[in-house]
């Protein structure tokens, strides 16, 4: 089966985490993305990492996981002779996408008003903390803010710990899926009208346009939501993290038939026979009966146990994994989730995350690896018209940069 992206040329002004990523997804469906980087302030990503070897490469873990299947092109953008030559990258690509501070890159002339005049067929995203046209759009914004805005710090976490962040930002990959998404929307009218389009994606409204239960709950009905910790959003009693005799097992029973297997499989019949335990909602003083009774139910087996038993009677349950531990189960092989991948710059292979779905059997396509700094600059500038001799003056004046084994190919 071919790529879904297949023929589309991206160039990608986005750093951190938001942007690359969206950009990672649409290189994973086969685009084509030519990423322009800063030839001397290196991304955040590429050199935060707790291994030296990782960080002096470059290569950060958050760089690793949302930059493979791209080319690398270091150019200083704040110049006009390093403007014109990513105008020159751009006139030929069907999408750009950046994540400046709104008003930034109109500095330089490669805004959206500009770059979608002299190419109307060109989609055009940006993303940003607030939007591009909002009182708010000067605002500086991380992920861990737009948790706290957005209402979902406060929901999240227990009576004693108060509200409480994820445990890692997911907002930045929300937006960032946003992104794609609203991209590979406008490619289908692109495709169809040859019209571009200029999409404006603000985390804040991302994370919002996630949370429809949460918006049904406090502003539809005007019900407020108690921080539940582990128990399941539907409030069930029978749902939450329990101790076994090894491990920790979190179920969640929402049903009353997916509540009856429960007991029934923990052989408590004769607690789904009390009347109060059937209507538990109207009853909540029946949730300290429940939880009381199956919580001593299960320490008589392991998590891993109780996991497969309660999946075979139909009520979902999990033992409590860390990631590397779910990874390694059968199932990440049987999806292709994984993409293992040799990275030259740090001479090791890495498994790097597919796109989080099947299409033809294919959990999105990693051809090439995350690239080093500048790595694609001199070949893709020749491809794009430039002369050796004007690489060679944008190189002395600073304007371009270009990895090393890069530059050694150009010379030979």
């Amino acid at each position: 089966m071919s790529k879904l992206l297949e023929g589309l040329k991206v160039v990608d002004l986005t750093h951190v985490l938001a942007g690359p990523y969206s950009s990672y997804q649409l290189g994973l469906l086969g685009a084509e993305v030519i990423r322009i980087e800063n030839p001397v302030a290196s991304d955040l990503p590429r050199i935060i990492d707790p291994d030296p070897t990782r960080q002096r490469a470059g290569m950060g873990a958050g760089f690793l996981t949302s930059n493979a299947n791209k080319s690398s092109v270091a150019i200083d953008i704040t110049v006009p002779a390093g403007a014109d030559l990513a105008r020159t990258l751009i006139a030929d690509a069907d999408v750009v996408v950046e994540n400046f501070r709104p008003g930034v890159l109109k500095k330089y002339g490669l805004d959206a008003e500009r770059l979608t005049a002299d190419h109307p067929r060109l989609i055009y995203c940006s993303i940003s903390g607030f939007g591009q046209e909002s009182s708010w759009k000067d605002r500086p914004a991380y992920d861990d803010i737009i948790q706290a805005m957005s209402g979902l710090m406060a929901i999240t976490g227990t009576q004693e710990s108060g509200p409480v962040m994820t445990g890692f930002p997911i907002i930045d990959y929300i937006t960032g899926l946003m992104a794609a998404f609203a991209i590979s929307a406008a490619v289908v009218k692109q495709q169809r009208t040859g019209q571009g389009e200029v999409i404006d994606v603000a985390m804040l409204d991302a994370a919002m346009s996630i949370m429809g239960p949460v918006f049904a709950l406090q502003h539809i009905a005007d019900t407020p939501i108690a921080l539940r910790g582990n128990q399941s959003f539907s409030g069930s009693p029978f749902s939450g993290a329990y101790e076994t005799s090894e491990g920790t097992l979190v179920l969640t029973a929402n049903t009353p038939e997916q509540a009856k297997k429960l007991l029934i499989a923990l052989q408590l019949e004769d607690l789904w026979a009390n009347p109060k335990v059937q209507n538990w909602r109207a009853n909540p003083d029946a949730s300290e009966l429940i939880a009381s009774r199956v919580s001593a139910v299960f320490k008589t087996k392991t998590a891993e146990d109780w996991e497969r038993l309660l999946n075979a009677a139909s009520v979902p349950a999990s033992k409590l994994r860390s990631m590397p531990e779910t990874l390694n189960l059968p199932y990440m092989q049987e999806r292709g989730f994984l993409h293992r991948v040799t990275v030259p710059a740090l001479a090791d292979e890495y498994p790097l995350p597919g796109v989080g779905f099947l299409a033809g059997g294919q959990n999105g396509y990693v051809e090439s690896p995350p690239p080093a700094l500048g790595e694609h600059t001199i070949e893709v500038l020749k491809a794009h018209g430039i002369s050796p001799e004007q690489i060679a003056e944008l190189s002395s004046a600073g304007v371009i940069g270009a990895h090393q084994a890069s530059n050694r190919a150009a010379t030979q």
